[in-house]
């Protein structure tokens, strides 16, 4: 049952850094646009910012993803000097902070993206695009990364019985 949950997640995680990999080539595809605009005297009001709201939702796409290949920036040059048993147990530790910290995320995300939908809030620029579609991709994200922590920490504790 485990295996098969995992596995089901996973194959959501490789999709959202599939579509991060889709908004990243969007990104350059825009800026090149708006570099060419710029250049013969037409330049757009919305590339920019669109682009802007593509590296959030990259950014929080691209957090679980980062999690299951273990690719997230870390300093374990003091962790490397521990002895094995002490490792694994600072592994353990590590990943349960990033569990609470990704849980915490997605709570406080909830939270930010139901009061912009409330108070219709919109951006202060001259599209005026509703904040709720730019910021409820992190509660969405960060709850992916929740589970993905979740499911590492367990198999890390799991390692450990063993």
């Amino acid at each position: 049952m485990f295996r098969s949950i995992d596995r089901i997640i996973n194959r959501m995680v490789d999709g959202f850094g599939l579509l991060g990999g889709g908004l990243l080539c969007f990104m350059i595809f825009m800026t090149f646009f708006e570099s060419l605009a710029r250049y013969s005297g037409h330049p757009t009001i919305w590339t920019m910012e669109f682009t802007e709201y593509a590296l959030v939702y990259l950014v929080c796409l691209a957090t679980s993803y980062t999690e299951k290949y273990g690719d997230h920036i870390r300093v374990d040059f003091f962790i490397n000097l521990l002895p094995r048993r002490i490792k694994n147990y600072v592994e353990i530790f590590n990943s349960f902070c990033i569990v609470l910290l990704s849980v915490t995320l997605t709570y406080y995300g909830v939270k930010l993206s139901l009061r912009s939908y409330d108070f219709h809030v919109l951006s202060p620029t001259p599209l005026r695009v509703p904040l709720f579609w730019v910021q409820s991709i992190l509660p969405v994200g960060m709850a992916m990364m929740s589970v993905k922590s979740f499911f590492k920490f367990l198999s890390l504790i799991r390692e450990r019985s063993e």
